[in-house]
């Protein structure tokens, strides 16, 4: 399973979530990435995101939480964050236990529709 994870418009924020899954020792094992959209370097427009390649549903699980400890470790919780698998994408701003709900379940669901949730 491939999921990117992107911090809207917040460069640093995508690149402190990256470090803080990096770190995780749920995610140890599993492959966690920064990457770009593919436009060169110093386009206007070009965008980092976070590859993450997770090879069991246990894993999208720990994914998740670990999400949720690096939203409440910042002070600002207003930054919106967006999660996309298979087609499918969901966009948060906190990391209350409906909306970790909401993502484990959009993300695990079969392939359909584009979710979209704030």
């Amino acid at each position: 399973m491939r999921i990117s994870v992107v911090a809207a418009e917040d460069e640093q924020a995508t690149l402190g979530m990256y470090r803080w899954f990096r770190d995780d020792e749920n995610l140890a094992g599993h492959a966690v990435e920064m990457r770009d959209d593919g436009r060169p370097t110093g386009t206007m427009g070009a965008i980092e995101f976070i590859d993450v390649v997770l090879t069991h549903g246990t894993a999208l699980a720990n994914l998740v939480i670990a999400y949720a400890t690096w939203r409440q470790s910042r002070d600002d919780d207003t930054t919106e964050v967006t999660f996309t698998c298979d087609g499918r994408s969901i966009t948060v701003k906190d990391a209350s236990p409906e909306t970790i709900d909401r993502i484990v379940a959009a993300l695990s669901s079969p392939a359909s529709p584009e979710v979209e949730g704030r």
